[in-house]
């Protein structure tokens, strides 16, 4: 009966706190641990099992939530309990190359249902439960947690000869996975991470290039003409390396369509600027193609002089208007 309890309770909550939070995860935690209880000291195995859920603080930041969580404890043959607790969890996440990873604190209280002695001298009982965590997670993917737990729990016991607690410490290996990302937070997670990712590989190398953030669900990727040579839509093949940098790294955010458009200033005749502008945005599709990209996703086009960035008053603002630009689309 107590079990069934726990189990609802766990499930309603997981839906409340999926409504007021932004990323839901149910947990999976298998661990080892040592038990003491006033006296005596020995090692046991832990499954734990619940769910978080976290406030939207991606990609990076502090991040505060609820959880709950069942676990089932065997000490030795005649030590065992599980227990429903729940509470609060703060933390904070971090990026460390194109990867994530998270330090969270808990603090979670509840009840356990214990069975402490053997068969002569059985207390079984419904008991206080303190259970105070750390937790240091590495995201594997998008949806995918894998984690490392240092758990403590503190019962105090009420027995007939007086008062009594017991307390175990356990090391658990968590495996957490994301279930309710809202679509908000989904997006924001990967505009920052393809940001980043585009800092990274612009700022190694020799382009002439710079990406700006359009609204919230769009990166746009100015590069210079630099890249072709006069009156040519060939690559130059100083900057192919770079190209295929940034291709490779778009490769990994299959939620961006791509579009690549070609400009031109105001000088010479419009009809060839258009004409030469589209090549050179198509021979860029083709790189991005080449990174295995779906050509589905890859359109190019050739604006011409239609679409400067600044009047064309100087030779200073024409450089400027001859460019490619790889505009990265939230679909």
């Amino acid at each position: 009966m107590q079990r069934l309890f726990c189990f609802f309770l766990i499930t309603a909550s997981f839906f409340c706190s999926s409504v007021l939070f932004s990323d839901t995860r149910v947990l999976l935690k298998p661990g080892v641990g040592f038990y003491y209880d006033g006296m005596n000291y020995s090692a046991g195995i832990d499954l734990e099992t619940g769910f978080n859920s976290f406030s939207p603080s991606f990609p990076e930041g502090f991040f505060t939530g609820i959880g709950a969580a069942y676990s089932a404890v065997l000490s030795t043959p005649w030590v065992y309990f599980n227990s429903i607790s729940g509470g609060i969890e703060i933390g904070y996440r971090f990026s460390i190359g194109n990867k994530f990873l998270e330090i969270s604190p808990a603090l979670l209280a509840g009840g356990a249902y214990s069975q402490f002695g053997n068969t002569s001298t059985n207390v079984n009982g419904l008991n206080f439960l303190l259970n105070p965590s750390l937790t240091v997670g590495f995201w594997l993917g998008d949806f995918i947690v894998l984690g490392l737990t240092l758990d403590y729990r503190y019962m105090p016991i009420d027995l007939p000869a007086g008062p009594y607690f017991s307390s175990d410490l356990n090391a658990l290996v968590s495996l957490s996975f994301v279930i309710g990302q809202k679509a908000e937070n989904r997006r924001k997670s990967k505009t920052e991470g393809l940001s980043r990712d585009l800092n990274q590989a612009l700022s190694s190398n020799k382009i002439q290039a710079s990406f700006t953030k359009e609204g919230g669900n769009e990166i746009k990727l100015n590069i210079s003409d630099v890249l072709f040579e006069v009156n040519s839509d060939a690559i130059h093949p100083e900057y192919m390396d770079t190209l295929k940098t940034i291709a490779a790294m778009a490769k990994n955010y299959p939620e961006f369509l791509i579009l690549i458009e070609g400009h031109s200033d105001d000088t010479g005749d419009a009809g060839y600027n258009r004409e030469l502008s589209e090549k050179r945005a198509r021979n860029i599709a083709y790189v991005f193609m080449g990174a295995d990209i779906p050509p589905e996703k890859i359109t190019y086009k050739g604006r011409g002089k239609d679409k400067p960035l600044v009047p064309n008053t100087s030779a200073e603002n024409r450089a400027k208007n001859r460019r490619v630009e790889v505009r990265f689309i939230w679909k």
